[in-house]
């Protein structure tokens, strides 16, 4: 999906069997809920986002690594909430994260 902007709320939310997914430099934002809930998600690949929505990332459980660009600017409470798998973090300093911090990482090892 390399021209695509921005992803609406739950436009992948359920697609349990999705694994991988690749955008490319002109995706800007992921909206709430996004990938809620897909369960096999391994890998995202987001070079250039700059807003990562609430409960984005809710419940991939199988999502182990995150690279976020320098680009991002904002992650908003509970992105990454039930990442049960998630083991390394990699993000810019500056980033304004959501409500708290330990809601948006909150069940993740």
């Amino acid at each position: 999906m390399l021209g695509v902007k921005i992803i609406g709320a739950h436009a992948f939310a359920g697609c349990e069997n999705l694994e991988g997914v690749e955008f490319g430099d002109k995706l800007e934002t992921l909206g709430s809920h996004a990938f809620y809930n897909c369960a096999s998600l391994r890998t995202i690949t987001m070079p250039s986002v700059k807003t990562v929505g609430r409960w984005a990332f809710k419940s991939c459980e199988q999502l182990t690594d995150l690279d976020l660009p320098e680009e991002l600017e904002t992650i908003q409470e509970r992105a990454f909430h039930s990442c049960l798998s998630l083991r390394r973090i990699a993000m810019p300093l500056n980033v304004i994260i959501g409500r708290d911090v330990y809601y948006v990482f909150e069940d993740c090892p």
